[in-house]
């Protein structure tokens, strides 16, 4: 008998969702809801959950957890300093959530539990002894994550921290996907390097997806001179990338464009984003109500990423949306675009910039690379038929099939 009923266990309560994860976890969520009862147990930053959860299926079970200050997390992480977990750990570690899991699995009989992203094992004592199949839902591979995120810090006890994480994470990693009875991952390259390092490991493919239904091809608009990069503003990669974009790649772009604008939409701007703010040269606009009008006004988006893992939500939602993108090969990493069809893809500042100037110089490429792009999400990176291939996954993994 296939599952049933489904505790899914998540960083942050993912409604409204304003980041990548949080996409990810919702639009999974309420697809799978179609053929599943399922209940999401999550932190929330407010003490209510917002009207829009209640539009759906799914059961939100939240618990009204802050942010916590650096130092109760350094005195959470002191929990893990002699475990095999890094001292990062502690973070998302929360009493009232272990309890909470306890809770929920007597409540209610569950046959499916998934965490939504590595971090959550922290909680694995609380479920591994549960009679139900067990999910890890692998956002990017954390130990590689960790490792590129570290190589672009400065010298200091920032970078220690992180490549000492890594360097923990990657025997964490092949633990935890050895004990769980299937781990999603979002690229077929992901899942090559986690079944070399762990042979015998259930592993599957859920790719990152786009909701094709809601976003609709936007108008190309003749003459913009906007360019626009979407995504969370406190996110080291991210915050890397744009400092990367302003300061190495836009002024080459303004030598020869300067009436050239770079839009920065996202959510909590760290200070040294706020301080690349100049407009009308660079618009640093901050957390926005909507996104489509932004979509909307730009020639083309970028994702000058050069740290981090998974799979860009953001150009696939660029991509939905009919603008297309000019990337760094890690930024573009997992998606099955190929350059010069789908996406532009470079890495060095100034052919990044050069990219970037012969989509604008050429508006018939930049129609076609947008008509490309929109195709290829229709082929392959729907929320819906994304979870209909993990219902049929699960559905095949339970005894009774």
């Amino acid at each position: 008998m296939p599952p049933e009923h489904a505790l899914h266990l998540a960083y942050t309560l993912p409604v409204p969702a304003r980041s990548g994860y949080e996409h990810r976890v919702w639009q999974l969520c309420r697809n799978l809801s179609r053929t599943l009862d399922i209940t999401l147990l999550s932190r929330s930053m407010t003490p209510t959950v917002p009207v829009a959860a209640n539009d759906h299926a799914i059961k939100f079970r939240t618990l009204h957890l802050p942010r916590p200050r650096l130092g109760e997390k350094l005195r959470k992480g002191m929990r893990f300093l002699f475990s095999s977990y890094p001292i990062m750990a502690g973070g998302w570690y929360f009493p009232e959530m272990a309890r909470a899991i306890e809770e929920e699995l007597r409540r209610t009989p569950r046959d499916l539990i998934v965490l939504e992203g590595i971090w959550l094992s922290v909680y694995w004592p609380f479920i591994e002894h549960w009679p139900a199949l067990k999910v890890i839902n692998h956002y990017d591979l954390e130990p590689e994550s960790l490792r590129r995120q570290a190589e672009i810090l400065p010298a200091g006890l920032a970078k220690w921290l992180y490549r000492n994480a890594a360097r923990r994470m990657v025997k964490l990693e092949s633990r935890l996907v050895r004990k769980a009875d299937l781990n999603w991952v979002t690229s077929r390259r992901e899942q090559q390097i986690l079944l070399g390092r762990n042979p015998g490991a259930r592993i599957e493919v859920a790719p990152n997806g786009v909701d094709t239904n809601r976003l609709k091809p936007l108008p190309a608009v003749e003459g913009s001179r906007e360019i626009l990069f979407v995504g969370a503003l406190s996110y080291l990669p991210n915050m890397d990338g744009v400092s990367f974009f302003v300061q190495q790649v836009l002024p080459l772009i303004r030598q020869k464009r300067p009436d050239i604008v770079f839009r920065v939409v996202g959510k909590n701007p760290a200070p040294s984003i706020k301080a690349l703010h100049r407009p009308p040269e660079v618009e640093i606009t901050g957390e926005v109500e909507e996104l489509e009008s932004w979509y909307r006004r730009a020639a083309l988006c970028v994702v000058p990423l050069r740290a981090g893992g998974g799979t860009r939500l953001k150009i696939l939602e660029a991509m939905a949306y009919g603008r297309p993108v000019v990337s760094t090969s890690l930024g573009a990493e997992g998606i099955d675009a190929a350059s010069g069809r789908d996406i532009l893809i470079a890495d060095r500042p100034e052919d990044f910039a050069q990219a970037v100037l012969d989509l604008l110089q050429h508006p018939d490429r930049m129609r076609s690379m947008a008509e490309n792009a929109r195709a290829l999400v229709d082929e392959k990176y729907g929320w819906s038929s994304i979870a209909d291939f993990m219902t049929d996954t699960y559905r095949k993994m339970s005894p009774a099939s």
